[in-house]
């Protein structure tokens, strides 16, 4: 089978030979590497120069500065194989990488296979980093496509760099937003899964065992830098699985009406807010009615309350002051 490695840059001299040496020492040999430039100022050019005469699998393209989503379209365009492996310019892949995500590929009969990754952090700043360390941590721990799937909307369960893609996936989905106003890779992600839903051979899982991506981590990442990084935005497109989606907060507490304002602020318009009544349940049930009204024309919707239990059932010990939750109900798919 063969496999395209798909590289954007942008001043990435430092470090991108550390990555083109680890996919040139790849078990599963790399069909080609498509190496897109995207308006480096620094000696990135030349470094490619130099690669280009010892690695006849390296390919170059240059764009003038326009994001790292129209630089990875730009480099799929170029790309004829039938799988993408995806590595950034300061990231490192272990040798076996590709032959056993191809591997669990085979297995699954998946068309995303990612990876366990390994937090690189180099020099004294380990610390500094802690909560991505939790994050990868966290991350690592979710592999089959049900799992990946839930732990979506908590935030991406699989790295960028890790991610080996078949082209029918691409086809399926789309390219990356170019927008710039979104992370491409979660956008991405939540597409994907989407259309998993209704299309079979959408699956996504990982390759077993140890990390087979060293993530680098530095202080100029865009995670870091970037605007379409922020927890503002990955908070809107939580929120927001499918165009048809809206929320409906229903909570009797502080967070029910600033929730139901910031999802409006950022047009996933809210069907319903409900008040802190104690007979609320009557709104609830004829919010619930209108959400099947939706659902019978194919649209989604979820309903959510919390409240204080009343009867000795509803309680988990005899506490009255202890606090709980309702069912989540959602009208079938």
């Amino acid at each position: 089978m063969q496999v395209t490695a798909l590289i954007p840059v942008r001043d990435g001299a430092s470090t991108l030979s550390v990555a083109l040496e680890s996919l040139r020492n790849q078990t599963h040999p790399i069909y080609s590497c498509v190496v897109v430039d995207d308006g480096s100022t620094d000696s990135t050019p030349r470094l490619l120069d130099e690669w280009r005469g010892r690695w006849s699998a390296l390919r170059v393209a240059r764009t003038d500065g326009l994001g790292i989503a129209r630089a990875l379209n730009a480099g799929l365009s170029l790309s004829a194989s039938e799988w993408i492996a995806r590595l950034d310019a300061d990231d490192r892949a272990h040798p076996a990488r590709v032959e056993r995500q191809l591997a669990a590929a085979a297995a699954d009969s998946a068309l995303l296979v990612g990876c366990s990754v390994r937090h690189w952090v180099e020099g004294a700043r380990a610390d500094a980093y802690e909560g991505m360390r939790r994050h990868v941590d966290w991350a690592n721990a979710r592999a089959s496509h049900e799992e990946l799937e839930r732990a979506l909307w908590v935030d991406s369960p699989l790295a960028h760099p890790s991610w080996l893609v078949h082209r029918r996936a691409f086809e399926a989905v789309g390219e990356y937003d170019e927008s710039g106003a979104v992370p491409e890779d979660y956008d991405w992600l939540h597409r994907f899964f989407a259309a998993s839903r209704s299309a079979g051979e959408l699956r996504a899982t990982k390759a077993a065992g140890e990390p087979l991506v060293d993530w680098a981590e530095s202080d100029t990442r865009l995670t870091r830098v970037s605007s379409a990084y922020s927890e503002a935005v990955f908070g809107d497109r939580r929120g927001a699985p499918a165009p048809h989606r809206h929320p409906l907060p229903g909570h009797r507490g502080s967070r029910s009406r600033p929730l139901a304002r910031s999802r409006r602020a950022r047009a996933r318009p809210v069907r319903r807010h409900l008040p802190r009544h104690p007979r609320v349940s009557r709104q609830r049930r004829a919010a619930l009615r209108r959400g099947r009204a939706r659902a019978a024309q194919g649209l989604r919707f979820a309903l959510s309350a919390t409240g204080c239990a009343r009867r000795p059932s509803d309680r988990r010990d005899g506490d009255s002051s202890r606090r709980w939750t309702s069912r989540t109900r959602e009208a079938p798919r």
